[in-house]
């Protein structure tokens, strides 16, 4: 897996699921001990996370208005999509009438070659509710579509994808991370990761206030602890709400007599 280029978030998870079989097939007493035990676990570097503030989205957006870029941080920024699900969205994928999209397949590069997959779990899947403006970006992104198709002439290969390259296909993860990080520096704005954006998307949920379960089902996680543990609690809203409470009460009991 480390050789086809698979993340060592999937090699982790993968590893977990060899043990556990073969620890039921231990207690079943199918063979005699669990070879998988005998492997070094796989761990993984945690990079801090450092979601965007309101205001850096809103100057990112800005930026980008009228580029292919505009659409792609809509969907990463706003509706918190990965980045294997945003380079595998189809236009299909997209009810323009009903303002969703559906949610349920991305990307992956394996061996070397770009392949479309079904995504892991039924809890990734899912449908979404574009809000009003994204909405309009989204139909202009159609053009943009559509120029770049003329542009390349016989050379394109449709394959009906949102966010392709110049000839219809794939783009690169690579070249999607470079233009992200173009924006970010164009906005002077500090470097982050791409999945940075998905935490900006949870935390810009939950200071809207918006329900823990509601996040859940927006990001597709598999359970609200997971959506709380990742992206909540860098939330600083909630806490200074919650310091004006505590004022609110103090300056109520300056009031009481004694």
């Amino acid at each position: 897996m480390e050789v086809g280029g698979q993340s060592p978030r999937s090699r982790q998870q993968a590893q977990a699921l060899l043990s556990g079989a073969l620890s039921t097939a231990v207690k079943n007493k199918l063979i005699l001990s669990n070879p998988a035990k005998e492997v070094s676990k796989i761990t993984l570097n945690k990079k801090t996370i450092t979601p965007l503030t309101g205001d850096e989205v809103k100057t990112l957006l800005h930026n980008s208005m009228g580029t292919f870029m505009c659409a792609r941080l809509h969907i990463a920024l706003l509706l918190g999509l990965r980045q294997g699900e945003a380079l595998g969205l189809s236009i299909d994928d997209i009810d323009f009438e009903s303002s969703t999209l559906s949610v349920y397949k991305q990307v992956e590069k394996i061996n070397g070659a770009v392949v479309h997959r079904p995504l892991k779990t039924s809890t990734s899947m899912r449908s979404l509710v574009i809000p009003a403006r994204s909405l309009d970006v989204l139909r202009d992104h159609l053009k943009i579509i559509e120029n770049m198709k003329n542009t390349a002439g016989v050379a394109w290969k449709e394959n009906g994808l949102f966010f392709p390259n110049g000839h219809g296909e794939p783009l690169n993860s690579k070249v999607d991370y470079n233009r992200w990080l173009k924006a970010l520096k164009k906005a002077g704005i500090k470097r982050r990761s791409l999945h940075n954006a998905r935490h900006t998307a949870g935390t810009l949920l939950y200071n809207s206030n918006i329900g823990i379960e509601t996040i859940r089902r927006i990001l597709g996680h598999s359970s609200v602890l997971m959506t709380s543990n990742t992206y909540v609690h860098n939330s600083e809203k909630p806490l200074r709400a919650a310091a004006r409470e505590i004022d609110t009460f103090l300056d109520d009991a300056d009031g009481v007599e004694e």
